[in-house]
């Protein structure tokens, strides 16, 4: 379940998302055109037609952690907290775009500052 579609209404019939049948990643029929490859393309069940809508979900804030159980790029809050909770030094930084978060990311690892934490 994805959370930044937490509260989205689909403008076709202005009812909310159903957040348990969300499918990350998957496209039934054809994707918003054009889709932007910054962000996200989900299907999502709609409870007011019945039907699958294709939508894009723009991330506004992007993770790195730096020191933790997995380390990289990521969009989901709840997914970066897992990998920097309970481990000694997990480190995490919030950046506003994509490529500001990889290329903090890019420059830690050519100054060995990343590393992952079992």
């Amino acid at each position: 379940m994805s959370s930044e579609l937490a509260g989205t209404v689909l403008p076709h019939t202005n009812m909310p998302v159903d957040q348990s049948r969300v499918a990350p990643g998957r496209v039934v029929g054809r994707a918003p055109n054009p889709v932007d490859p910054t962000n996200d393309v989900v299907t999502v069940h709609c409870e007011g037609c019945n039907s699958l809508v294709t939508v894009a979900v723009e991330h506004r804030t992007y993770y790195c952690v730096f020191r933790g159980r997995s380390v990289g790029v990521f969009v989901d809050p709840n997914v970066v907290n897992a990998q920097v909770e309970g481990v000694s030094n997990g480190f995490r930084l919030k950046f506003p775009s994509k490529e500001a978060a990889f290329e903090a990311f890019k420059n830690a690892l050519a100054e060995g500052k990343v590393e992952i934490i079992l």
